[in-house]
Protein backbone atom coordinates (compact mmCIF):
# COMPACT_ATOMS: atom_id res chain seq x y z
CA UNK A 1 0.00 0.00 0.00
CA UNK A 2 0.94 3.61 -1.17
CA UNK A 3 1.18 6.36 1.73
CA UNK A 4 2.38 9.67 1.19
CA UNK A 5 3.75 12.05 3.91
CA UNK A 6 5.73 15.02 5.37
CA UNK A 7 9.66 13.76 5.25
CA UNK A 8 11.56 14.38 8.05
CA UNK A 9 15.57 14.76 8.86
CA UNK A 10 15.48 11.09 10.08
CA UNK A 11 14.60 10.10 6.54
CA UNK A 12 17.42 11.42 5.03
CA UNK A 13 19.50 7.99 4.99
CA UNK A 14 16.72 6.36 2.84
CA UNK A 15 15.98 9.48 0.61
CA UNK A 16 20.03 9.76 0.28
CA UNK A 17 20.29 5.89 -1.08
CA UNK A 18 17.09 6.73 -3.70
CA UNK A 19 19.16 9.81 -4.36
CA UNK A 20 22.03 8.02 -5.38
CA UNK A 21 20.30 5.69 -7.59
CA UNK A 22 18.60 7.88 -9.41
CA UNK A 23 20.51 10.99 -10.01
CA UNK A 24 23.88 11.02 -11.92
CA UNK A 25 26.95 12.47 -9.30
CA UNK A 26 27.04 16.09 -11.25
CA UNK A 27 23.54 16.93 -9.26
CA UNK A 28 25.20 15.66 -5.40
CA UNK A 29 26.09 20.25 -4.35
CA UNK A 30 22.54 21.05 -5.35
CA UNK A 31 21.18 18.17 -3.33
CA UNK A 32 23.40 18.97 -0.09
CA UNK A 33 22.06 22.93 -0.78
CA UNK A 34 18.56 21.72 -1.18
CA UNK A 35 18.92 19.18 1.88
CA UNK A 36 20.42 21.86 4.25
CA UNK A 37 17.49 24.00 3.66
CA UNK A 38 14.79 21.53 3.23
CA UNK A 39 11.41 22.85 3.61
CA UNK A 40 9.73 19.67 6.13
CA UNK A 41 6.42 20.60 5.55
CA UNK A 42 6.16 20.71 1.65
CA UNK A 43 9.17 18.18 1.02
CA UNK A 44 7.30 14.32 0.79
CA UNK A 45 8.18 10.61 0.69
CA UNK A 46 6.56 8.14 -0.86
CA UNK A 47 6.33 4.65 0.75
CA UNK A 48 5.25 1.49 -0.10
CA UNK A 49 5.21 -1.10 3.02
CA UNK A 50 7.00 1.73 5.06
CA UNK A 51 9.50 1.74 2.26
CA UNK A 52 10.49 5.09 0.97
CA UNK A 53 10.34 4.71 -2.29
CA UNK A 54 10.04 8.25 -3.99
CA UNK A 55 10.38 11.63 -2.43
CA UNK A 56 9.87 15.39 -3.54
CA UNK A 57 12.81 17.36 -1.73
CA UNK A 58 11.34 21.34 -1.30
CA UNK A 59 14.06 24.03 -0.30
CA UNK A 60 13.40 27.83 -0.33
CA UNK A 61 9.97 27.53 -2.60
CA UNK A 62 11.51 25.06 -5.20
CA UNK A 63 10.94 21.57 -6.08
CA UNK A 64 14.46 20.72 -5.91
CA UNK A 65 14.36 16.94 -6.65
CA UNK A 66 11.39 14.82 -7.49
CA UNK A 67 11.74 10.66 -8.41
CA UNK A 68 9.74 8.06 -7.87
CA UNK A 69 11.94 4.57 -7.78
CA UNK A 70 11.56 3.06 -11.56
CA UNK A 71 9.65 -0.27 -10.14
CA UNK A 72 6.97 1.92 -8.69
CA UNK A 73 7.14 4.34 -11.43
CA UNK A 74 2.86 4.56 -13.59
CA UNK A 75 0.22 4.12 -11.90
CA UNK A 76 0.18 7.60 -11.18
CA UNK A 77 2.54 7.71 -8.30
CA UNK A 78 4.48 10.40 -9.52
CA UNK A 79 1.25 12.87 -9.86
CA UNK A 80 -0.12 11.69 -6.28
CA UNK A 81 3.80 12.82 -4.96
CA UNK A 82 3.55 16.16 -6.88
CA UNK A 83 -0.33 16.82 -5.90
CA UNK A 84 0.85 16.28 -1.96
CA UNK A 85 3.72 18.83 -2.50
CA UNK A 86 0.85 20.93 -4.14
CA UNK A 87 -1.15 21.04 -1.58
CA UNK A 88 1.13 22.59 0.65
CA UNK A 89 2.47 25.33 -1.21
CA UNK A 90 0.84 28.83 -2.77
CA UNK A 91 3.96 28.73 -5.49
CA UNK A 92 6.53 26.39 -6.55
CA UNK A 93 9.38 26.80 -9.28
CA UNK A 94 11.48 24.26 -10.95
CA UNK A 95 14.34 23.72 -13.17
CA UNK A 96 13.47 20.78 -15.04
CA UNK A 97 15.71 18.21 -17.03
CA UNK A 98 16.31 19.20 -20.64
CA UNK A 99 13.15 16.74 -21.38
CA UNK A 100 10.50 17.53 -23.65
CA UNK A 101 8.63 14.72 -21.71
CA UNK A 102 9.50 15.50 -18.48
CA UNK A 103 8.33 19.14 -18.92
CA UNK A 104 5.58 18.31 -20.81
CA UNK A 105 4.30 16.18 -17.37
CA UNK A 106 5.06 19.26 -15.27
CA UNK A 107 3.08 21.58 -17.60
CA UNK A 108 -0.37 18.72 -17.20
CA UNK A 109 0.13 19.32 -13.66
CA UNK A 110 0.03 23.40 -13.47
CA UNK A 111 3.62 24.71 -14.20
CA UNK A 112 4.60 27.32 -17.09
CA UNK A 113 7.52 28.41 -18.41
CA UNK A 114 8.21 31.34 -16.91
CA UNK A 115 12.01 31.58 -17.66
CA UNK A 116 13.93 30.26 -20.77
CA UNK A 117 17.72 29.82 -20.44
CA UNK A 118 20.20 29.00 -23.41
CA UNK A 119 20.86 25.32 -24.13
CA UNK A 120 24.26 24.16 -22.59
CA UNK A 121 24.54 20.54 -22.31
CA UNK A 122 21.20 17.95 -22.73
CA UNK A 123 21.46 17.45 -18.86
CA UNK A 124 21.05 21.30 -17.82
CA UNK A 125 18.03 22.51 -17.15
CA UNK A 126 17.16 24.80 -20.26
CA UNK A 127 14.14 26.54 -18.28
CA UNK A 128 12.22 27.69 -15.19
CA UNK A 129 9.11 26.08 -14.38
CA UNK A 130 6.64 27.89 -11.72
CA UNK A 131 3.55 26.90 -10.39
CA UNK A 132 1.18 29.36 -8.87
CA UNK A 133 -2.00 27.81 -6.37
CA UNK A 134 -5.44 29.91 -7.86
CA UNK A 135 -6.62 31.10 -4.35
CA UNK A 136 -9.41 33.51 -3.14
CA UNK A 137 -8.21 37.07 -2.21
CA UNK A 138 -9.43 36.19 1.18
CA UNK A 139 -7.32 33.33 1.44
CA UNK A 140 -3.68 33.02 3.21
CA UNK A 141 -1.60 29.77 4.26
CA UNK A 142 1.45 30.05 6.34
CA UNK A 143 3.12 25.93 6.01
CA UNK A 144 6.91 26.97 5.35
CA UNK A 145 8.98 25.51 8.00
CA UNK A 146 12.74 25.27 7.27
CA UNK A 147 15.45 23.55 8.93
CA UNK A 148 19.09 24.44 9.35
CA UNK A 149 22.01 23.64 11.29
CA UNK A 150 24.61 26.26 11.76
CA UNK A 151 27.32 23.29 13.84
CA UNK A 152 31.20 23.42 12.26
CA UNK A 153 31.71 21.06 9.69
CA UNK A 154 32.86 17.80 11.16
CA UNK A 155 35.30 15.87 9.37
CA UNK A 156 35.80 12.12 10.33
CA UNK A 157 33.94 9.74 8.91
CA UNK A 158 31.36 8.95 11.12
CA UNK A 159 30.15 12.38 11.80
CA UNK A 160 26.80 12.01 9.64
CA UNK A 161 25.79 8.68 11.67
CA UNK A 162 25.99 10.60 15.41
CA UNK A 163 24.27 13.54 13.73
CA UNK A 164 21.07 11.63 12.73
CA UNK A 165 21.54 9.56 15.91
CA UNK A 166 21.28 12.18 17.94
CA UNK A 167 18.79 14.16 15.94
CA UNK A 168 20.59 17.69 15.84
CA UNK A 169 18.55 19.39 13.41
CA UNK A 170 20.55 19.20 10.03
CA UNK A 171 23.24 18.05 8.87
CA UNK A 172 25.42 21.32 6.72
CA UNK A 173 25.77 20.88 3.00
CA UNK A 174 29.39 19.79 3.37
CA UNK A 175 28.20 17.23 5.70
CA UNK A 176 25.45 16.26 3.08
CA UNK A 177 27.88 16.01 -0.06
CA UNK A 178 30.65 13.65 2.17
CA UNK A 179 27.88 11.40 3.45
CA UNK A 180 26.45 11.21 -0.18
CA UNK A 181 30.01 11.14 -1.20
CA UNK A 182 30.58 7.54 0.57
CA UNK A 183 27.00 6.59 -0.61
CA UNK A 184 28.09 6.63 -4.05
CA UNK A 185 31.33 4.54 -3.02
CA UNK A 186 29.01 1.84 -1.74
CA UNK A 187 29.58 2.62 2.04
CA UNK A 188 26.96 3.67 4.66
CA UNK A 189 25.72 6.85 6.31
Amino acid sequence: MYVIHSLDLSDFRDVGRLFVREFPAIDDNDFATAWSAIDLCSSMGLYYNSTLVGFGLVSCGNVAFLTIDEGHRGGGNGTRLLNAIQDTCDELTLKPVNCDRVISWYKRHGFVISCVMPFIHQDIPTCIMTWVRCTSPNSSRSTTRTASWSGSVASDEGSMSSILDDEILSPSADEILSAVGRLRRGGEI
